[in-house]
């Protein structure tokens, strides 16, 4: 098995999107996680994006992670979500 890893850079306020090929083959933009949140819970997200893609058919499992960085970052501090 390869594993492909990239390094990019975390700022506060980015939102990391992870997910399986069952949300990504049932929705081409997972339009419920783009912009802000609008004062939904990562949580509430996830479900919406769960739920959009069993609605358009839901052929394989669907596996959605959302990552959100909050406050500000220093050397080697390491921010959850």
């Amino acid at each position: 098995m390869v594993v492909d890893v990239r390094e990019v850079e975390v700022k506060p306020g980015d939102l990391y999107l992870l997910c399986s090929d069952g949300l990504t083959t049932m929705l081409s933009t997972p339009t419920s996680a783009n912009g802000s949140p609008s004062g939904r819970t990562l949580n509430e997200i996830c479900r919406t994006l769960v739920n959009d893609a069993n609605a358009r058919g839901g052929v394989d499992n669907v596996t959605v992670i959302l990552l959100s960085i909050e406050g500000d970052l220093e050397q080697g501090e390491t921010e959850k979500g």
